[in-house]
């Protein structure tokens, strides 16, 4: 067990990001705490673990600001194909730095809580006690994101945009350049506000009612898609719950091989003739063949035996 708490300091040593030193959990400052010879060494060690746990707290909300505030450079390029092609290597490594700077995010995140799991599990073992049995948990442990939360909100958006602005100069593509990067935009800047939700302890709202609230394009608006949210003309969707809304499909049309738009239902796509206009092709043609199968099969039902 020595060993492996050794272990865990010199990998915290040799992957920590340099320009943050100061701000990771104090780990050998904590064990060496548990070694102190001291009636009141207990509550020594929680509200100096307390005050670690804060620590990072507070430096993760710095990162989310910061993180925010670099957002209007990509946010001011999403207009048109034309100002990505004029910009392209400038958001490139704007695009660049940004994925870096979330993975040295991602990174901290992880590393911090691994030092907080392995300093209360010591503590255990040092007292023969649960650090849970004595003391309640930091409430400030709770309001942390963590490497997962970085990655679906923030870093994975991130790559996307990337991936779109390195491929832009490359063979032409089903979408708009432009329209995939403004969703993406979105996406990550949402996830940036989910994050700073998380950090500030308030309860994080439902994603897909979330991410319509997020969507600032009035021509258009973000529909579920089973868990997948995408831009599309305003069609009035806004008002439909989760449930009721229609999925957007991808410009390969129904059959290019996506099992998802077979597994929807009809209610799913039972739109009215009205809103059927502004609908992909693909889309009109599912919706018409699955109201034709729910006709025939009413009417199966129907029939006398």
């Amino acid at each position: 067990q020595r060993g492996a708490g050794m272990k865990f300091a010199k990998r915290l040593q040799k992957e920590l990001y340099e320009e943050w030193h100061d701000h990771y959990v104090d780990y050998k400052q904590m064990k060496k705490i548990l070694k102190k010879d001291m009636p009141e060494v207990m509550n020594v060690f929680h509200d100096s673990l307390e005050t670690q746990i804060i620590k990072v707290l507070f430096f993760m909300r710095r990162q989310q600001e910061a993180l925010t505030s670099e957002l209007w450079s990509l946010e001011s390029h999403t207009v048109g194909d034309a100002a990505l092609e004029t910009h392209a290597l400038e958001l490139g490594r704007h695009c660049e730095l940004l994925v870096q700077k979330l993975e040295n995010f991602k990174n901290y995140a992880e590393l911090n809580l691994t030092a907080v799991r392995k300093i209360v599990k010591k503590f255990d073992k040092h007292f023969g006690m649960q650090f849970q049995e004595i003391f309640r948990p930091p409430p400030a442990t709770s309001m942390w994101v963590s490497a997962d939360d970085i990655t679906t909100w923030m870093l994975g958006p991130a790559r996307n945009c990337l991936k779109i602005v390195r491929t832009f100069a490359g063979p032409a593509v089903e979408r708009r350049p432009s329209t995939c990067l403004s969703f993406w935009v979105h996406e990550l800047k949402a996830g940036l506000v989910l994050a700073g939700l998380r950090m500030n302890g308030e309860a994080l709202p439902g994603s897909t009612f979330f991410r319509l609230q997020q969507c600032s394009n009035t021509d258009s608006q973000l529909c579920v898609r089973n868990t997948f949210i995408g831009c599309a003309p305003s069609l009035g969707l806004s008002q439909r719950s989760r449930s009721n809304s229609m999925p957007v499909l991808s410009l390969r049309g129904v059959g290019g091989g996506d099992s998802g738009s077979e597994a929807l239902t009809t209610k799913q796509l039972s739109v009215p003739a009205g809103e059927q206009a502004g609908l992909p092709a693909g889309c009109k043609a599912l919706a018409r063949r699955r109201q034709s199968t729910a006709a025939a099969a009413a009417a199966g039902k129907s029939a006398p035996a």
